[in-house]
């Protein structure tokens, strides 16, 4: 397993920052195991888990 942490500007509404994560997981090939979200006033936050 192995952990991303991406962090983005809040440019995006949630649903988009989820279909772009979405797109991260196709482009590596890789399956998803966990996805945990936060947010502040400036950033979104992912930490995304992954299988290798």
């Amino acid at each position: 397993m192995i952990k991303t942490k991406i962090i983005t500007r809040p440019k995006y509404e949630n649903y988009e920052f989820e279909f772009d994560i979405e797109r991260f997981s196709n482009q590596l090939n890789r399956k998803i195991i966990d996805i945990q979200y936060t947010s502040s006033n400036s950033n979104y936050e992912a930490i995304i888990t992954y299988e290798i």
